[in-house]
C-alpha cells in the first residue's frame, strides 16, 4: 500500500485509462478501496490530533484564567497599598530596597466630558452641543456586503463586484 498521493494518482490513471476503454474496472476498484482505507487511516489521525489540540487549548484557557488570577490579585495588592499610602497622606518613603512613592500619571491629560459617554468613555455623538467643532469628529467608511448584495440582486449591476462560486469543503460525520 503506497501512500495517499500515490494511490490517488494510480486511481486518477485507472480512471482516464477506464475512458479510452481499457479493461481496468477490476483494479480500478480495489485501488478505489485501498483509497478508501487510506482516507481513513488519515481521518483517524485526524481525530487524534483534534484531542490533542482540544487537550492543548483547554490547558491554555487554564493557565489565562491562572494568570488572570494572578494579576487581579497584584492589582489588589497595589490598590491596598495605594489607598492605605493615600489615607495616611503618606506620599513617598523608603523601605528596604523599594521605595514607593505616589506619583501623577504621565502621557496626555485626560478629557472629562460634560455630556453622556458610552460604556468606554466616548461621549454619545448625538449628545454633543450644535457649536461641537465638526473637525473634532471621525468618521469611519466601511463597505456594507449585504447591501452589496442587495444591490446586485436588484440592479444586476456587476461593474464593481461580483459573486464568485461559493468553495468546497471535506464534511465527516
Amino acid at each position: 500500500m503506497g501512500n495517499i498521493y500515490e494511490i490517488t494518482a494510480d486511481v486518477q490513471r485507472l480512471q482516464d485509462a477506464l475512458e479510452v476503454g481499457e479493461d481496468c474496472e477490476l483494479e480500478l476498484t480495489e485501488k478505489g478501496e485501498e483509497l478508501q482505507l487510506k482516507i481513513l487511516a488519515y481521518w483517524h489521525v485526524y481525530k487524534n490530533l483534534e484531542v490533542i489540540g482540544n487537550g492543548l487549548k483547554a490547558e491554555i484557557q487554564r493557565m489565562k484564567d491562572r494568570l488572570d488570577t494572578i494579576d487581579k490579585a497584584m492589582e489588589r495588592i497595589k490598590a491596598t497599598i495605594y489607598e492605605a499610602m493615600i489615607k495616611t497622606d503618606m506620599s513617598k518613603f523608603e523601605q528596604g530596597t523599594f521605595k514607593f512613592s505616589i506619583v501623577k500619571n504621565g502621557g496626555k491629560l485626560p478629557i472629562k466630558w460634560n455630556v453622556r459617554t458610552d460604556m468606554d468613555g466616548k461621549p454619545i455623538v448625538a449628545e454633543l452641543p450644535e457649536n461641537f467643532p465638526k473637525d473634532c469628529l471621525k468618521t469611519t467608511v466601511t463597505v456594507d456586503n449585504t447591501a452589496v448584495r442587495k444591490y446586485i440582486d436588484e440592479t444586476g449591476d456587476m461593474t464593481f463586484a461580483e459573486y464568485e462560486e461559493r468553495g468546497t469543503r471535506l464534511s465527516v460525520r
